[in-house]
């Protein structure tokens, strides 16, 4: 409870108390002058202009000492606000336009002007039929830029948009080098049966993006709602998927070069038991359940050729997850490009090498002979 409020409450106790009594008419006095002087207001008018003189309807004017104080002005530009004496200061914001703050001036009438917020409205977002500014767009969409999708070394650069971008799904089935490529959905599964896949352009061209150099994408743009993709009909119905590749820049000749290294792991690898052991866990627990040493599955001649490893043909003793996989395998990706041009010709020329091994081995001929 604070200070005022307290002192309030207790002129009022002491008014009740001394109802009647030749000092009440004194207290009364005193409290009400009280009451009258914390609940004063004052009206404050104004009018928001833009740079040229415009009058803008719907700015939203607070209180800044009060945020729960607040009005927006009307088809004039005009508003009025009944303040307390305590809030000396008015907060005024509209969209694309700078927010401002102005000192409330007792008996004046208040002239707001508003100067456009340029960064913001100069902001661009690529949509289905070309680019757009940004605070008109109203369909559902997602975008990432280039450099977000270097910082990922994968392969394939539909698993580099896993995780990054509401509402597109990304699973992927293989870790084959070269075969990696994930599933994509938009927003779930919108076509029963097969084709589900999402519409892929590439400068405006239907292809597949996977494969394409990270270095050399610009931004990747998904349109998921039935608004964004409207232009495209019912090849539109699963969502489309917006590439836009570098483009050069006017300008002196910029080179570029970047570089990443990866190591690729196996997630789990079973550690397994040796021929020997399997035996003889095997002879164990068939006499744990009643069958007799003489009638194992393993004589003691097959347990023995298993430990020595006399008879490699016929009693194995291969450990197939080491001879088959690696413990890692490495990859690495390198670009250069060099982008700029003249005021008739733009230039960016990118070249990029990726190299990926495999998880499992690979034998030649020669080793399998040998």
């Amino acid at each position: 409870m604070s200070k005022q409020t307290k002192k309030i409450f207790l002129n009022a106790c002491l008014l009740m108390c001394l109802f009647g009594s030749p000092f009440s008419n004194m207290e009364l006095f005193a409290t009400s002058t009280y009451v009258r002087s914390t609940d004063q207001k004052r009206e404050v008018r104004g009018i928001v202009k833009d740079s040229n003189g415009e009058p803008l309807i719907g700015v939203s004017i607070i209180a800044k000492e009060n945020p729960s104080i607040g009005a927006v002005t009307d088809l004039d530009g005009v508003f009025v606000l009944s303040l307390p004496t305590s809030c000396k200061t008015l907060k005024v914001s509209y969209i694309g336009y700078k927010d401002v703050e102005v000192p409330v001036k007792e008996g004046k009438m208040l002239n707001i002007i508003l100067s456009e917020d340029t960064q913001q409205l100069e902001e661009v977002q690529v949509i289905a039929y070309g680019t757009q500014k940004k605070v008109t767009v109203t369909g559902a969409l997602s975008s990432i830029g280039g450099e977000e999708l270097v910082k990922t070394p994968v392969a394939s650069m539909g698993n580099a948009l896993s995780g990054k971008m509401p509402g597109l799904t990304s699973v992927q089935f293989s870790g084959q080098p070269g075969g990696d490529d994930p599933t994509l959905l938009v927003r779930g599964i919108g076509t029963l049966g097969s084709g589900t896949a999402p519409l892929v352009l590439v400068d405006g061209v239907e292809r597949e993006f996977f494969q394409l150099d990270p270095n050399e994408v610009e931004d990747i743009t998904v349109l998921k709602d039935a608004s964004a993709t409207a232009v495209f009909g019912v090849r539109g119905a699963n969502g489309v998927i917006l590439v836009t590749t570098k483009r050069g820049e006017k300008g002196k000749a910029k080179v570029s070069f970047s570089t990443s290294v990866g190591v690729q792991l196996p997630t789990r690898i079973v550690d397994f038991v040796n021929s020997y052991q399997y035996a003889t866990y095997y002879n164990e627990a068939q006499m744990n359940d009643g069958v007799k040493p003489e009638n194992v599955r393993f004589s003691p001649a097959i347990v023995q050729a298993f430990k020595d490893h006399s008879q490699p043909l016929l009693y194995p003793d291969m450990d197939w997850m080491d001879y088959l996989l690696n413990d890692a395998a490495f990859q690495s990706q390198h670009n250069v490009n060099v982008s700029g041009g003249t005021d008739r010709v733009t230039y960016f020329v990118s070249a990029g090498l990726f190299t990926q091994n495999g998880i499992f081995k690979t034998f030649d001929t020669d080793s399998i002979l040998r």
